[in-house]
């Protein structure tokens, strides 16, 4: 089997596979779906089996969840072959939607703030984990404004 069609499904099952446990999966299931569903019967197939998928990996974490995902790539891998032997014109679109959803995950850092705070008094606390808000506590004449 030629090396470059596993190397693209892989990519490919990565790809999907990776976004399973992301707040992109819903748009990036879609994508995918889009690419190899012919016909309704078989992209509600490919629907089910994706979420099915999906929902296997999010019900486990630590070490096990790493066994699942890698258990999935295998099985998205060999499913992807199987479709690039059967259609060879979705390669190049398999390729590109690969490297827009690799792409898309690697600009969402998983990130995990931990925050501790303590307040006396009068004191308020304000806490935010990631971006940006405005605050304003009180309004002028307010006794709790800041002054």
């Amino acid at each position: 089997m030629e090396s470059a069609l596993v190397e693209l499904a892989a990519a490919g099952a990565s790809a999907v596979v990776s976004a399973m446990a992301t707040d992109a999966w819903e748009v990036v299931r879609d994508r995918f779906v889009r690419l190899f569903g012919r016909d309704v019967e078989q992209t509600t197939v490919i629907e089910t089996r994706l979420d099915k998928a999906r929902a296997e990996i999010v019900a486990v974490d630590g070490p096990r969840r790493d066994e699942v995902v890698d258990a999935q790539q295998r099985v998205w891998e060999a499913e992807l072959v199987s479709e690039l032997v059967a259609r060879p014109a979705v390669a190049t679109p398999l390729g590109e939607w690969a490297a827009q959803v690799t792409a898309m995950l690697s600009a969402r850092p998983d990130v995990t703030v931990h925050q501790h705070a303590s307040a006396t008094g009068n004191a308020r606390q304000v806490v935010q984990g990631q971006g940006s808000q405005t605050i304003s506590f009180g309004g002028p004449g307010d006794a709790d404004s800041p002054r």
